[in-house]
């Protein structure tokens, strides 16, 4: 079993805790006791979806994604004008841009 494969609503008991006896099973005991502190998601029957942490609705958008990168080059005193122009003035395939930062 790996983790990728697993589901937050599979360690919820039918009434909507959490099932500890589950965690136990797959997590190491540090890990259990911080989800324990979490209140569990509510209402298991939602869709278990991804969620962009960069958003406040947690969509994933462009716009969301140059911001965040914007922010993250301020706090780290990184310049990245560089990097940027290279992408928007890219005179050759659009493909590649994607894959330049």
């Amino acid at each position: 079993m790996t983790f990728e494969s697993l589901y937050v609503r599979e360690f919820t008991t039918p009434e909507g805790e959490w099932d500890m006896d589950r965690l136990t099973e797959v997590l190491p005991e540090d890990f259990v006791q911080q989800i324990a502190s979490l209140l569990p998601p509510f209402g298991s029957h939602c869709p278990d979806v991804p969620e962009w942490a960069h958003s406040s609705l947690g969509c994933f958008t462009l716009s969301s994604t140059y911001d965040q990168l914007r922010t993250a080059a301020v706090l780290s005193n990184a310049v990245y004008d560089d990097g940027w122009n290279l992408v928007w003035k890219w005179q050759e395939s659009q493909c590649i841009c994607l894959f330049l930062f």
